[in-house]
């Protein structure tokens, strides 16, 4: 086994593969240690260690440390499990724990100072387990490994890059969606996947791209400062409902009993669901997304640029590389039956999906949601001169669609979703919904020129 021994789970101990489960079993003894004061297997010698971890459980925190909260005294105890189907899966689930017990404390944890150790350890001891109340797993992250901020964009280079699949790759990646699908000759048609092609050569100018899709909490900031929206209610519940600029509708606030959704109206303001705040926006129209990044100065990325953020100019098949995804590190199929419906349904919190980040830092491309893109939708690619250089489909006269023929103007989305197979996840993988649909699995992120398209700038 390879590892520091004091902070090793039993499976490492065992000689097999690390896994997020090992990782959670790890900080969990961190966590033990600077609340007791003792390690959870304190014993002289590797052998008697081995041992230890692995034939005799873990202690109660609370038997050394009394007079913890026994809430979070819970969830270091499961952090420990020697069964690791019995922890947290990832830092993901662990940190929605740790979320509904900052909802649920009422004067913060007592900490028991632990005996024959010095203040330093008492200070740390004390800034952790208020961090994990205030922040949970995304603050201790960055204090244990000394993470600097992330940035708000990107920037990219651009160059030249292969664009799409070719009749090769349609043809797998259909095979695979149906060997996937509990119900392949509904869920995989070969004209979805026929949408990628044809491979082409393509260059794009330098952008900068969105870290992360647009967050729950920043888009309702956004919507609480526009003037003139109105919100219908439901006709049945007389709920608040449909969220409109005119008649333009941007939002659909969805029914509130899905606790994975949950921006809110309530008293003329807009705010977010407890504990979904870093969940991206979704129920976002491809309008609501288009206005809100210029609000900002920017745009939606073109569907080339896109790609390229997902895959480089090294023309990876995921946005991470060439490897599938795995449920723990890439939001995807969790629904019912699903290969991860073991996992908290609906999106996770951005940039928290460890295996979905592209080698230049860009955040959930593979799953979590779909994201809305300038383009219009298109059945198959257009020929263009080789390389064809920064392509986007516009409408006519380069702006949407009047409202009164939009019902019939379809938009581009990229990227797979939370409820999707793993082969949307791949970087080629394109969807097509109405101009005006606002669905639970999409959302969108921001994107910025670099240099001028054709003249001008980029939508």
């Amino acid at each position: 086994p390879v590892g520091t021994p004091l902070f090793m789970a039993p499976e490492v101990w065992r000689g097999e593969d690390a896994s997020f489960r090992s990782d959670i079993y790890s900080l969990g003894v961190v966590i033990f240690e600077l609340c007791a004061g003792r390690p959870p297997h304190k014993q002289r010698g590797l052998p008697a260690l081995g041992y230890s971890v692995l034939n005799n459980d873990a202690p109660p925190v609370l038997r050394m440390a009394p007079r913890l909260d026994p809430a979070f005294a819970d969830i270091v105890d499961r952090c420990l499990k020697r069964d690791a189907a019995a922890r947290f899966p990832s830092g993901i689930e662990l940190n929605q724990a740790l979320e509904g017990l900052r909802e649920g404390l009422r004067g913060g944890l007592r900490l028991e100072r632990p005996r024959r150790f010095g203040p330093t350890l008492w200070t740390v001891g004390l800034l952790l387990a208020v961090g994990l109340v205030a922040g949970g797993w995304p603050w201790l992250r960055r204090m244990l490994f000394r993470e600097s901020p992330r940035p708000e964009m990107v920037f990219l280079h651009g160059g030249n890059y292969r664009m799409g699949s070719s009749e090769d790759e349609i043809l797998s990646a259909y095979q695979s969606c149906r060997r996937q699908a509990q119900a392949p000759e509904k869920d995989c048609v070969l004209s979805i996947f026929q949408r990628e092609g044809p491979s082409r050569k393509v260059y794009v100018s330098p952008f900068r791209i969105d870290t992360t899709e647009v967050t729950s909490r920043r888009f309702a900031a956004w919507l609480d400062v526009q003037p003139g929206l109105h919100v219908d209610p439901d006709r049945d519940t007389q709920v608040p409902r449909w969220v409109r600029a005119g008649d333009v509708l941007l939002l659909d606030l969805y029914p509130s009993y899905d606790p994975a959704f949950g921006v809110l109206f309530y008293e003329g303001r807009f705010s977010v669901g407890r504990g979904l705040s870093e969940r991206p926006i979704t129920q976002v129209t491809w309008e609501a997304a288009r206005r809100y990044c210029r609000a900002r100065g920017l745009r939606l990325p073109t569907e080339a640029e896109w790609e390229f953020a997902a895959r480089g100019s090294e023309g990876m098949r995921f946005p991470w590389g060439d490897e599938a995804p795995n449920c723990e590190g890439v939001a995807f199929d969790r629904t019912r039956g699903g290969m991860c419906d073991t996992l908290a349904h609906g999106p996770a919190a951005v940039a928290t999906s460890v295996q979905d980040r592209s080698p230049a830092g860009v955040f959930d491309l593979g799953g979590n949601v779909q994201e809305w893109v300038e383009d219009r939708f298109e059945p198959r690619y257009r020929p263009c001169p080789t390389p064809c250089r920064d392509p986007w489909v516009t409408d006519a006269d380069g702006e949407p669609a009047p409202l009164g023929s939009a019902a019939e103007v379809r938009r581009v989305a990229r990227g797979g979703s939370f409820d999707l197979l793993y082969v949307v996840t791949r970087s080629a993988g394109r969807s097509q919904f109405l101009y005006g649909a606002a669905s639970k699995s999409i959302g969108f992120r921001c994107a910025a020129s670099i240099a001028q398209i054709h003249g001008r700038e980029t939508p």
